[in-house]
């Protein structure tokens, strides 16, 4: 396990959908997840939750995790669980982003 690129692909299997490939999904996949829990949970249970701060806080969760971890399945758990943290807590210090 060393460290891995993910913008360049190196240390990544580079074959069609092979880890790379998934990696750069999931960076797709996390924005919409956020989201939708933002929606579905915060939104119904009446919680103060800042998206913008909760997506960037996420990607570069995702980002770090990808490259020193050069797994998409835990960078994707370690990036959910930043922007949902920092989104929570930036809801209340700065303000929903409504």
């Amino acid at each position: 396990m060393g460290v891995c690129n993910l913008f360049s692909g190196s240390g990544f299997e580079t074959s069609l959908m092979g880890p790379w490939s998934k990696a750069l999904l999931g960076l797709g996949i996390l924005f919409f997840l956020i989201a939708l829990l933002k929606k579905w949970v915060f939104e119904g249970m009446e919680l103060p939750f800042n998206l913008i701060l909760a997506e960037i806080a996420g990607c570069i969760g995702y980002i770090v995790a990808a490259n020193l971890l050069c797994s998409s399945k835990l960078a994707l758990v370690i990036g959910l669980a930043a922007g949902l943290v920092i989104g929570y807590f930036g809801g209340n210090i700065i303000g929903s982003d409504e």
